[in-house]
């Protein structure tokens, strides 16, 4: 049986403090009330529009979370002394016999830890669950697909949601662990959201395989760290400098090494990234939840809170063997991932091996940092300079935890946009295409020339930009035509020809409008070819489907690294 009790002293007194537990508790309960008010009032108007089937419940308890979040980190902000102590609420206390006739009881309660590792997943966690919530609304509402179903979604989010929180704000490696389990039910639960598609109910089941592996690592982990430290696993034991120094070195090694692992299932690091891409098959907030602010950043938070294990004198270089295994895992996947991104063709999947790449980096910085407070003296006066190179690490790490966390949360959510859009153009085309003429032969002609001959419009366009202007006129457009051979048509025939490309109506053509033009011809051709079961093998992700340079982006890619490599001084 594992047990965890806590003090209750907090170095300063704080409102905030006392408020804390709400910013997990109230996306906790709004879960039950989303998926209950989802099944009486599903299909009702007023639902649907007016309360967008839950999502504005989610929005305001996210918006509560997020400003007692801030609340809670303006005062461990103001104050000087920190706020690293721990407050507990009782949940339960029960006795238990002993041998003979004595009692012993035990607490088995929650508190809340507070320190700067806290308040930088805690600000993470809660404001970019509240900036997908709000971009959900918009994505997921939008969507007939999604239509009657909603509630569900957003009942799995704020669920996650406060896993993650709960998960910061856990006082003890016990309740870290709960918290962390119920984010991978959750994360199960939201990838496998479309569950009627097989590639979704698959890409579902193996995350949640995956990561169990490493969680029953963990759990070993977790058993034999409870077993050194005498029964408990709350921070104001483990952490204590007193009591690091009765453990065993190298059991305290195998205990954090276990645990490591179960944080490369979680973070998606080899050998455990295999679930990663397949977990693009979910909607993508939940790709952006997963990705950016709360699931793959457990992982990092699992192996920063070991920090103090690293940092004791009573350690020191007994864990460097470890600290430099996590380093090598996490340079490692950052090579790997970053080489697979190269060739990937799905806009989701290049975030996604984007993201273990860069998770990786965090890894390594981490390692690092871990290494450099085993092998320093860096605590007591005289040793400020080790101390700042100790600091200075650590904090390098965590800072591209956060600014990774904010940047690839933007990127999933503008990728949404761009998939949504590119969704709805196709089907628009498909779907009402008795509303518009067929595109002029000559059009189709000239898209078939480039596709066959493998040149973007923005590589025909410079070709037959003969002034440079950076717009062709009817002229320019007449003579392109004639040298590829495609027709040598009068002056009368090119108007509605130009005209079905000029969009802006200045009687000019840009690199824009070619583009889109031919781009739509492309998709009517391929449409006429493969008749109406097309449409549902489109695939809206694909960047071939996107035209111009997202349809080359491995190309971009390349070009990317040779730019990169010149910059650093290789020739």
């Amino acid at each position: 049986m594992m047990a965890s009790t806590s003090s209750s002293e907090v170095i300063i007194h704080s409102n905030a403090v006392e408020y804390a537990p709400l910013i997990l508790i109230l996306p906790m309960l709004a879960f039950p009330v989303i998926l209950f008010l989802g099944k009486i009032f599903n299909s009702n108007p007023f639902w649907k529009e007016n309360v967008k089937e839950g999502g504005l419940i989610a929005l305001v308890v996210m918006a509560t979370s997020l400003l007692l979040s801030l609340w809670l980190i303006k005062d461990f902000i103001g104050s000087f002394s920190g706020m690293d102590e721990f407050t507990d609420w009782t949940w339960f206390t029960s006795s238990m016999w002993n041998s003979g006739n004595s009692t012993e009881t035990v607490v088995f309660g929650f508190g809340v830890h507070i320190d700067h590792i806290t308040v930088v997943l805690l600000f993470v966690a809660s404001f970019l669950c509240l900036l997908i919530n709000s971009f959900a609304i918009g994505y997921m509402n939008t969507d007939p697909i999604n239509d009657n179903r909603n509630h569900r979604f957003y009942a799995e989010f704020v669920l996650f949601c406060s896993g993650m929180l709960g998960m910061v704000l856990a006082d003890s490696f016990l309740w870290l662990f709960i918290f962390w389990e119920l984010m991978g039910l959750c994360s199960y639960l939201l990838i496998g959201f479309y569950y009627e598609r097989p590639s979704a109910a698959y890409a579902a089941k193996k995350a949640f395989l995956t990561t169990r592996v490493g969680d029953v690592f963990l759990m070993v982990g977790l058993a034999m760290l409870w077993t050194l430290f005498d029964g408990h696993l709350d921070y104001a034991y483990v952490f204590n400098d007193d009591n690091i120094a009765k453990v065993d070195p190298a059991s305290l090694a195998w205990a954090l090494g276990l645990m490591f692992i179960g944080a490369v299932g979680k973070s998606a690091q080899f050998p455990l990234h295999v679930w990663l891409p397949d977990a693009m098959e979910g909607p993508t907030p939940v790709s952006a939840l997963i990705h950016a602010a709360t699931m793959v950043n457990a992982g990092l938070y699992l192996v920063a809170r070991m920090f103090p294990f690293f940092g004791s004198e009573h350690m020191y270089g007994q864990l460097d063997d470890l600290a430099f295994i996590i380093a090598a895992i996490g340079g490692t996947t950052a090579v790997m991932a970053a080489a697979i991104a190269f060739v990937q063709t799905d806009l989701k999947k290049v975030l996604a091996y984007s993201t273990m790449s860069q998770l990786a980096y965090i890894f390594t910085g981490l390692g690092a940092a871990l290494y450099l407070a085993n092998t320093l003296h860096w605590h007591g006066a005289g040793h400020e300079v080790e101390h700042g190179i100790v600091v200075v690490a650590f904090g390098a790490a965590l800072f591209h935890l956060f600014n990774h966390a904010m940047a690839k949360g933007m990127l999933f959510m503008a990728s949404g946009a761009v998939i949504h859009e590119v969704h709805h153009a196709h089907h628009h085309l498909h779907h009402d295409e008795d509303h518009h003429d067929p595109s002029p032969k000559e059009l189709v002609m000239l898209a078939s020339y480039l596709k066959e001959k493998n040149q973007t419009a923005f590589e025909f366009f410079k070709s037959i930009d003969l002034d440079g202007s950076g717009e062709i006129d009817t002229y320019e457009f007449k003579e392109a035509l004639k040298g590829a051979e495609i027709a040598d048509l009068p002056p009368w025939e090119m108007g509605p020809l130009m005209k079905a490309i000029d969009i802006d109506g200045n009687g000019k053509i840009n690199v824009p409008e070619l583009d889109l033009t031919l781009t739509r011809v492309l998709l009517e051709d391929e449409h006429d070819d493969h008749h109406d079961d097309h449409h549902e093998e489109f695939d809206a992700q694909s960047m071939e489907n996107m035209g111009g340079l997202a349809s080359k982006m491995p190309i971009t890619a390349t070009a990317m690294l040779v730019g990169s490599l010149s910059i650093m001084g290789f020739p």
